[in-house]
This record gives structure tokens, sequence and C-alpha cells, in this order.
């Protein structure tokens, strides 16, 4: 089966990019966009990294109809996307269009340059690749050079904002009318088959995300991946809606797969891991269209972290926090909450812009392997303690769930405004909502310059060109 191509913008760089080039209302405006190629199982995403708008000087021909850059910009937008292995990305404005498509004109250059291409690939002996975009006020529409077969392919533009367009509605038509009827009733058919497209990766499956699953099953989603090492035990019960004592000893992945298959009559996609999430293993999360961490430590929440920047996907973080009397006597709770942070990478903050969230000490020791640890172990910079398990209870749980499962049906259907911030005190039984800071520009994470923003599989950038005053950085 032939992968589809789609292009994947964060809301800030595409905002940016339609106010940059859309500015002049008689003229076409061109840019240039970048960025490296994620190969999943069933597309091909082209995450936009970066945005160069051409100024006025950097035109070679400017009408209402036609435009052309200077031969020596060009080359240095080529070189640069050549040099970091990014998708060379060429867009320009129909001013007067409403809906976006190529003229004649535009035409017979995508295929001046798929000429251009070919000879480029042929003197470095290596993959050059190309696109071309074009935006109208109300529009855009994209193709790519496709490296297999060098002919242009239509590629779809993914936008992460709310409404979330994820994918294309698919021809068949939604068979569970009266399973989701009072869904239906609320968020439309239309919204309802699109939760039905969208595939969740679920990271911990603890009483946290065991009742996400379910809960995500029950509005309508039935593409899953589910992540988490961890064998069901008899003190899991009492928090794992549904899970049976007959399953005590089962990997939590295939008993909650269990469910999840029956509920939806043997239709639903459960893709399966039994292991930890990790730096060996994070790369799975391109599959998903949305990530849901819901882990009890700090090195696997930057993993989630970096995997959402990385991808451009847009991630949840749950996390529950119950302080009782140390002596185990009950009755003493000093405090029980918890909060959901969404991180929409490249317009929210990710979770390392917010400071003092993480320990980097503490998680660059966890990327150790046993040999580093046991030295430093050893010289006395590690410390082992073992502590007891932290309470849990199913209230604050199935609380978090609640408030997310409304925040998740919100980003995708636009219902509803959604924070990027929710916290709860069920000691106090307040509910808050918390608008985010601006992302940290010097972030070790979602920066562009210092960060893994839209890296996708690329370990760094190569080349900077910051200098370039030619260049609106995003």
């Amino acid at each position: 089966m032939k992968k589809s191509w789609v292009f994947v913008f964060s809301e800030n760089i595409f905002e940016i990019l339609k106010k940059e080039l859309l500015k002049e209302k008689h003229l076409e405006s061109q840019g240039f966009l970048f960025g490296p190629i994620v190969d999943s199982s069933h597309e091909k995403r082209i995450l936009i990294r970066e945005l160069w708008v051409l100024p006025k000087d950097a035109y070679e021909e400017r009408t209402s109809f036609s435009v052309r850059p200077k031969a020596n910009f060009l080359r240095k937008a080529a070189t640069y996307a050549f040099l970091n292995n990014f998708v060379f990305i060429d867009i320009h404005t129909h001013p007067f269009a409403r809906k976006a498509m190529f003229s004649s004109i535009d035409r017979q250059l995508a295929q001046r340059f798929k000429r251009w291409v070919i000879n480029v690939e042929r003197r470095q002996n290596k993959r050059f690749l190309y696109a071309h975009m074009v935006m109208t006020p109300e529009d855009i529409y994209g193709e790519v050079l496709d490296p297999e077969t060098c002919e242009y392919s239509p590629a779809r533009v993914r936008i992460l904002k709310t409404p979330f367009n994820i994918t294309d509605m698919e021809k068949e038509p939604f068979v569970f009318h009266t399973r989701f009827d009072r869904s239906i009733r609320l968020w439309s058919e239309r919204n309802q088959k699109k939760l039905s497209q969208i595939k969740v990766a679920i990271v911990g499956l603890g009483g946290l995300g065991w009742n996400i699953t379910e809960s995500l099953a029950r509005i309508g989603i039935r593409n899953f991946m589910l992540i988490d090492g961890d064998r069901i035990e008899e003190s899991n019960l009492p928090r794992l809606l549904g899970a049976k004592p007959h399953e005590i000893g089962k990997y939590k992945v295939e008993a909650l797969s269990d469910r999840i298959k029956a509920f939806w009559n043997g239709k639903a996609n459960v893709e399966t891991i039994a292991n930890y999430i990790s730096k060996q293993n994070y790369h799975l999360l391109k599959e998903a269209d949305v990530i849901v961490g819901a882990v009890d430590n700090n090195l696997a929440r930057f993993i989630l972290n970096e995997a959402a920047v990385r991808y451009l996907i847009p991630y949840f973080d749950l996390g529950i926090r119950i302080e009782a009397s140390k002596d185990h006597a009950g009755g003493k709770i000093k405090y029980q909450g918890g909060q959901i942070i969404f991180v929409n990478p490249g317009t929210t903050p990710c979770l390392a812009c917010y400071e003092n969230f993480f320990d980097f000490f503490e998680i660059a020791e966890g990327f150790l392997n046993d040999g580093e640890k046991r030295i430093r172990r050893e010289l006395g910079y590690i410390t082992d303690t073992q502590e007891s398990p932290a309470p849990n209870v199913l209230p604050p749980n199935l609380l978090a769930v609640a408030l997310f499962t409304n925040m998740f049906v919100n980003f995708i259907t636009g219902i509803s405004h959604i924070s990027p911030i929710i916290s709860f005190d069920l000691m106090s039984g307040q509910i808050k909502n918390h608008e985010a800071q601006k992302p940290y520009q010097l972030c070790c994470v979602c920066s562009n310059r210092y960060g893994k923003f839209a890296l996708g599989d690329l370990e760094s950038q190569k080349v900077f060109v910051y200098e370039n005053e030619n260049k609106t950085n995003c």
C-alpha cells in the first residue's frame, strides 16, 4: 500500500507563515520551509521546523500573478536544506484566489525544479528532497517530489491546533451509531468518526493509564498503542477498573488489549509493547497521533516530552500526588491532588520549559548504563534509597481521568476551549485552569536552536544560518 504524504505544522509556525506571506494584499509572496521526513507505517510526515520569508530585495520578479527569487537566495536556501538533510519546500501565495491550486506557470516551474533536483542528486550522489506549496487567504495545498517515483504526489496539511485535522475522513460509513448515539448528539457524527480514526499512544498503565484507556475506548477511540512493562499485581486490582483476580501475573498491556477488543467487538486495533519507555524504543511513538503519559518517574516524562517535540505530536502529561502520614497508621492525609499538562509542540511550553519541573541531575543518572552507575555508586555520586510505594487510591485517579477525557475531546473536536494546564486539589475541592507561559526560547528540548524541535529521527541539526538577515526564525 502506497503511503500518503503529510505536511505537519505547529500552530505557531503556521500562523506566522500566514501573517508574513499574506501581508502584501496585491502581490504574490514567496518563502521557504525546512524540515525532516518521518516515515511511519501508514504515512510519510514532513515536519516543518523552520520558515524563511523572502525580503523585498530578494525577489528577481514579483507581480500580482508571478514571483521569482534571486538565484543567490535560492541557492543559499537549497544548500541549507541539503546540508541538514531537510526537505526543501518552496511556498508562494495566490492572494486573489480562494481555493489553493497550482497554475500552469507553477507547473512549468515545478518541472524545471524536478530536473534541477535530479541533476543535484547525480552530482552529489546524495538524495535531495523537494516539495512545493501554494497558499491563499483561505486555503493551502502542497505536493512532494516523491524520491521513489520522481513524480509529484499530493500531500495533506496537518496543523497542531483545535479542532485537530488529523486525517482525511474515510469513505466507509461509521457503523456504531447505536452504541455512540448519545455522544453523536453532543459532538456530531463527523467528530465521532474522527475519534474512531485517531491513534493514541498511552504510556504507563497504572491507576491513571489503565482507566484513561477504558475512558477513551468508550468515547470512540479504537486505535491504541499501549506501553508498559508491568504485570498485574494483587495490589493493583482496587485501581484498575475491570481487572480480574485471575489476571494477576498477566501483562497489563495484554489484559487491557483484550478488554478494548471485546468492547469494540474485535474491531479495535491495539498495538501492545510489554516494555518500559526508554531512549531505545521511544521512536515507536511516531506511529501515534496523540501521546498520553501516565508515568510515575521524571526520566520517563522527559523521554515522552522529547518524543512529542521531536515528532510534532500533541502530548498530555498526567500526574497524581498523595501525601499521607509516614507511619501508615491511616487517617492522616496531607495532600491529595494532581495536574494535567497539555504540550502542543511549537505553541505551548514543553515540560522542560517550566522552572524546576525536572531534576536534570536525576534524569542524567537515569541515562547511565549499569557499568557507569556502578562506578558512580562506588565513588559516592549515587546513593541507593529503597522507598516504600507511595499511597494510591481510586478517587484522584478517576477525577484526573474525567478531566483529561474532557480536555482530549475538546482538543480533537473543538467544541470547547482547552486550557493547557488543569490542576485539582481534593483537600480543598478546587479545580483550576491555568494559562501557560510562552515557550522558553533557550529550552534544551523544544527550542529551535538549542533543542530537538521537529528534528524527527535526526540526532541534531548540522548547519545553522542565524546570521542571515533574510530569515524569519520560528
